[in-house]
Parts: C-alpha cells; structure tokens; sequence
C-alpha cells in the first residue's frame, strides 16, 4: 500500500495535466512490483491484433526485464527448453524479436540453471473479426 504522502501530490498532478498522471502512476506502480518481486519482465506491445481469428499475427516485440539482484538469467518461451537469450551477472536486459502466432503466448524469466520462475510475461492475440463470412450458397433474389 502506498503512503498516504505520496498519494496526495499525485492526485493534484492529476487534476491538471493527464499524461504527467499516467506516466507518475506507471512509475509508482512499477517501483511497487519491483519492491514486493524483485524482477520485472514486461513485453511492448503486450498484444498482437489480426484480422481473422486463427490467423497468424506478427509483430515486433520488445521483452525487457529489471532486477534488483545481480546474478544470470535466461529468458524462456513457456513450454520450450531452449532460452530465448541469457545474460550473465546482470540486473537489466531486452530482447527485441519477431513475434508470429495464432495464439497467446508467454515469456519465463529464470536464474540460469534453476527452474523457478522469476517473473513472467504474456503477448495477448486479439483478432477483428471472429471468423470469415460463412457463404450461404447460392441465392435468386
């Protein structure tokens, strides 16, 4: 929970001036997380939108992370072996890669060698339109 102290000057910026707002609360919210997990991985954009559902959406994303501990960590996709990049003795790190697929997918943080998870992250696929227009044979008028 945040102190009353800082709430108050934050609810006056916001009175008058909405970018300056948003931009406090991202970093009063980001400060919180890292404070209570010590790791933050985030993914910009956090989502992909395609125009059909079930049709593959691309997109470059970046995967960034923050810790306050200083030791090697791999970046994992959920359900593969394999990292994605690792960084060694670090506290900061970024991936910028090609995202392609029909479906959610989610990006694991880990110390090297262990197989708990330090923070996670998801890129989301949105569609515009459910399905294709189903045709409806022919028709006379």
């Amino acid at each position: 929970m945040l102190p009353r102290e800082i709430i108050k000057p934050v609810s006056e910026i916001c009175r008058y001036n909405i970018v300056l707002c948003s931009t406090v609360a991202l970093l009063v919210y980001s400060a919180t997380i890292l404070a209570e997990n010590n790791t933050v991985l985030t993914s910009t954009p956090d989502r992909c939108i395609s125009l059909h559902k079930g049709q593959t959406c691309y997109q470059k994303v970046s995967l960034k992370w923050q810790s306050l501990i200083a030791t090697d960590y791999c970046l994992f996709q959920e359900g593969l072996n394999t990292p994605l990049k690792c960084w060694s003795d670090s506290t900061t790190g970024e991936l910028s890669m090609d995202f392609q697929s029909e479906n959610k997918l989610s990006f694991i943080l880990s110390k090297m060698g262990s197989q708990s998870i330090e923070a996670s992250t998801s890129v989301t696929v949105f569609w515009v339109y459910k399905s294709k227009r189903k045709s409806r044979g022919w028709r006379l008028f």
